[in-house]
């Protein structure tokens, strides 16, 4: 399948919860492998190395096309469908200029947990949580749409690595650990912990720790040809160093 045939596939999927509609496991685990060694083998000029000798933190975008840069995307994979389907000035569909190196596109990281639009559910979602997941009609519904959205983005990043990125923000923390620049996450429920039991249970120990894997092998910030990105304002000044071992 095309990227844009199999991005609608996940879109249409999504659109339908239940154990059978939900991301296969195997499948996504292979996906999640193939992302992170593609993250792990970014080019030195778009991601200088860091003192183990991966990609660092630090993104340099291509200066001489148009960067398309998308906000916190929060599990809406109907806002991610509906901007690779855009029609830009040129003519082209976003994603068609993506592939053919004509423009390149920047997320600023936030895949998972819906926000204001899903409140209600994570408040159903907790009281599943809390007994266990024996029941989870809620959360199999969060789930989807974040884990689909994630799949969306790594099926980018794989069929156009060079001009598609996405940067780590504080909601890639599936561990939902405190350190290393994470926090723990809890907004209209305990978002983060959900997050981690659910995926451990229904999908188990190796694919959680290779998830936290993907999310650490994500960059930073990024220099474009004419301003500079990141999920969030920086509290300091960073050096081009700090943020390459960041």
């Amino acid at each position: 399948m095309s990227l844009h045939e199999t991005l609608e596939a996940i879109s249409s999927r999504c659109k339908t919860t239940g154990k059978n509609r939900l991301p296969v496991q195997k499948d996504y685990f292979t996906l999640l492998e193939r992302a992170i060694t593609v993250l792990e083998h970014e080019p030195h000029f778009v991601r200088p190395p860091d003192s183990s000798g991966l990609p660092g933190g630090l993104l340099y975008l291509k200066p001489d096309i148009p960067t398309l840069v998308l906000p916190d995307l929060h599990a809406r994979t109907d806002f991610f469908m509906e901007t690779m389907n855009h029609t830009l000035e040129s003519g082209q569909r976003v994603i068609d200029s993506m592939l053919s190196g004509d423009s390149q596109v920047l997320c600023l990281g936030d895949g998972f947990h819906s926000e204001k639009r899903g409140k209600l559910r994570w408040q159903d979602a907790f009281k599943e949580y809390t007994h266990g997941y024996v029941k989870k009609k809620a959360m199999d519904a969060e789930m989807n749409e974040s884990l689909s959205l994630m799949e969306m983005v790594m099926e980018c990043k794989r069929a156009a690595r060079d001009n598609f990125h996405f940067l780590k923000g504080n909601h890639e923390n599936v561990l939902n650990e405190k350190g290393n620049g994470n926090h723990p996450f809890g907004k209209f429920a305990l978002e983060g912990e959900m997050v981690k039991l659910y995926i451990r249970m229904f999908y188990g120990e190796e694919f959680l720790q290779t998830y936290a894997l993907f999310e650490k092998s994500l960059p930073l910030f990024a220099v474009g040809g004419t301003f500079l990105a990141s999920h969030a304002e920086p509290f300091e000044a960073y050096t081009e160093e700090d943020l390459i071992e960041t």
